[in-house]
């Protein structure tokens, strides 16, 4: 009976052994997953951070161009205001047939100067002649603001207040 009490003690430190190696392999590899995962999930967050900063970048720059956009679109519509308020004070339809020839040529200038702004507006580079002007009569009266920008306007009180 002490044989069998032995045969049976080691049968059971042997399954007991054998158990506890499974589970000390089982969780070796568990650990391995783990680390692998965290590794992963590391280098998720890091992604995730370096895309978060580069839409912060992103955001910013886009709110000082929208800033810029709605600088220059205040511009236009202080500009259309002033063409309206100039064309409000003069019957063009009298003026066209009484004098037909100056008329034209205020016009034709009149379009000149704002196809040039449309062209500034775009990217277009300023001319040596619009970087120079200074003086009422070398400006672009249509957008004056940005094709000449060394035109101080408080300089001449009596063109201000009629450009208003």
């Amino acid at each position: 009976m002490g044989l069998k009490l032995a045969l049976i003690m080691m049968v059971l430190m042997a399954a007991m052994g054998g158990l506890g190696y499974w589970y000390y392999t089982d969780t070796q590899e568990r650990m391995a997953i783990l680390v692998a995962n965290e590794a992963k999930a590391t280098v998720a967050v890091q992604e995730a951070e370096a895309a978060k900063v580069a839409m912060e970048q992103a955001y910013t720059e886009m709110a000082k161009q929208n800033k810029i956009l709605n600088e220059k679109f205040q511009e236009a519509e202080n500009r259309a205001n002033r063409l309206e308020n100039k064309l409000s004070r003069h019957d063009i339809g009298v003026l066209g047939i009484a004098k037909d020839s100056l008329v034209e040529k205020i016009i034709n200038n009149a379009s000149k100067n704002a196809l040039r702004c449309a062209e500034i507006v775009s990217g277009a580079d300023l001319t040596q002649d619009e970087l120079s002007a200074s003086k009422p009569s070398e400006i672009n009266v249509e957008c004056y603001e940005m094709a000449n920008p060394n035109f101080d306007p408080t300089l001449f009180p009596t063109w201000l207040e009629k450009n208003r």
